[in-house]
């Protein structure tokens, strides 16, 4: 039986938006900000990820991961999510009683600059190997694979952005 070709618009697309980094290389990403999108000419919905890549001298560089959300791609997308400290939460909804409020309004305002409502949470970020295939314009990423038996745990919450997806601009 032959195979069907991936459909290159159901995988994962990463940028280097900022920093010099060696094409087809491994690095630790750290996710810093994500929010909702919509692919413009499909109309698919994106999970939008900027995270550094990490070195032992620092950041070296600025990484964008565009997650398209079909059907067979959800629980990946979500293992993914869960996996670098998502926990359900947007950020607005839970600021910490203890939040710094300058650095609040400092982030606020970059969201707005981005066209950004609302940010999903990393409350606890962890890093994860991400292969760097360019070091500059958009590559594709392998196909996620979640490991054999994972559980997820916030599918109602991912299925709550995708519905409100329907107010969010088209890129």
């Amino acid at each position: 039986m032959k195979k069907s070709p991936i459909n290159h618009l159901h995988l994962p697309v990463g940028e280097v938006i900022s920093g010099r980094i060696l094409p087809r290389s491994n690095h630790e990403f750290m996710p810093l900000v994500g929010w909702t999108a919509v692919r413009e000419k499909i109309h698919t919905p994106l999970i939008m990820i900027r995270g550094a890549l990490l070195q032992e001298e620092g950041y070296s560089a600025l990484v964008q991961l565009e997650l398209p959300i079909y059907d067979h791609t959800r629980q990946a997308t979500l293992w993914l999510l869960e996996s670098l400290g998502w926990k359900g939460r947007l950020w607005k909804a839970h600021i910490p009683d203890d939040a710094d409020m300058e650095a609040v309004e400092d982030f606020a305002g970059m969201l707005s600059e981005m066209g950004i409502d609302d940010s999903l949470y990393f409350e606890d970020p962890r890093t994860a190997e991400l292969l760097i295939e360019r070091s500059s314009g958009p590559f594709l990423l392998p196909k996620i694979a979640p490991p054999e038996g994972f559980a997820v745990h916030y599918e109602a919450e991912l299925d709550g952005l995708i519905a409100s997806m329907e107010k969010v601009p088209v890129n």
